[in-house]
């Protein structure tokens, strides 16, 4: 299964909103935010994690996590999409309560506050040895080259360079 680029999930999105378009319109909703993609992950001791969606009233923008785009899942992505439509159809000062809750029902979901996707948050880099095939991750880019710890440990060899990778 491959990713799904953002301008596949804006076709989904303009989709459900055409699909879902007399909730929008009986909660006053004229126009549909436009989307964009977040990069942005939490750490929760030694778990990574990422928000898959979220509506944000002040920038009047619907973002979708980009490890969600990345794993291809059309319908995690849609389900992502139909809570985010459900926030923006009950309000900004409704967040996942009753009313809410009966929106994203009514749009198909499960009225559930959070997902139960399971999403990984990889490193944006991905460091692998020439030799032994070790690797070794990260987020940011070196300034400089490394070499292998397990084949040379304790000082740097060329021969053992590692390339780097950049995974999104």
């Amino acid at each position: 299964m491959g990713s799904i680029s953002i301008a596949q999930a804006r076709e989904l999105l303009a989709e459900l909103a055409r699909d879902f378009a007399p909730i929008l319109a009986k909660a006053r909703v004229r126009e549909i935010p436009p989307l964009a993609v977040s990069r942005s992950k939490q750490r929760l001791g030694e778990t990574v994690w990422a928000r898959t969606g979220v509506h944000s009233w002040r920038a009047d923008r619907i973002k979708v996590s980009a490890y969600l785009l990345a794993q291809g899942d059309r319908a995690a992505v849609r389900s992502v999409l139909i809570h985010e439509l459900a926030h923006l159809a009950a309000g900004p000062k409704h967040g996942h309560d009753d009313r809410w809750r009966s929106l994203h029902r009514a749009m198909g979901g499960d009225g559930k506050r959070l997902a139960t996707i399971e999403l990984a948050a990889p490193h944006k880099y991905t460091a692998t040895c020439p030799r032994c095939g070790h690797q070794v991750h990260f987020d940011r880019r070196w300034s400089r080259p490394h070499s292998c710890a397990r084949c040379v440990p304790g000082r740097f060899d060329p021969s053992v360079v590692l390339t780097v990778v950049q995974n999104y």
